[in-house]
């Protein structure tokens, strides 16, 4: 294969889809051995088409000049932050036994509106005749969505990786 018809397949095959550009990857995408792929990205190389950025031989590493990489921009992470462990057991107490986590952990408004909705539930089972009862199971539901629902806010908020910023050495 002469170096023309190489660099067109190769740019061609990279304006459809990504490719870590080393021998062996442009290869098997190209269908061709990756030794004759060497030669021919060194010599893409020579001509300022491609760059080297690391290795030799069949583990070299190349990259397209004048086009941007998929790496991350410098100060930046690639992965979001680790979430404290007091922010899933607060969800799991609360999805296992609602109201638990919000009062272990010390969220106590989340935990006044779950025992007020848990308290209308129980009201209306006992005060409302036998036909209102039935909307105590909605009302049932109302409180097991809320505990669910608010607890998933707490876990996505982690306000407790927050204190631990705070105070060096835990």
């Amino acid at each position: 294969m002469d170096i023309a018809s190489f660099e067109k397949r190769l740019f061609e095959h990279l304006e459809k889809e990504s490719l870590i550009l080393t021998p062996v990857n442009v290869g098997f995408a190209l269908n061709i051995d990756a030794n004759d792929a060497v030669t021919l990205m060194t010599a893409l190389v020579e001509n300022n088409r491609l760059a080297l950025v690391s290795g030799t031989g069949t583990s070299a590493v190349y990259k397209q000049v004048g086009h941007a990489t998929y790496e991350t921009t410098p100060g930046t992470q690639s992965v979001l932050p680790k979430k404290s462990s007091a922010s899933l057991y607060q969800l799991l107490l609360n999805v296992f036994i609602p109201g638990l986590g919000a009062l272990i952990y010390k969220r106590f408004g989340f935990w006044a509106v779950l025992t007020v909705l848990f308290g209308a539930a129980v009201a209306m089972i006992v005060f409302l005749p036998s036909l209102g009862k039935l909307f105590s199971i909605l009302m049932f539901v109302v409180w097991y969505l809320v505990t669910i629902l608010g607890s998933i806010y707490y876990y996505m908020k982690d306000p407790w990786a927050q204190d631990k910023q705070l105070r060096p050495g835990d």
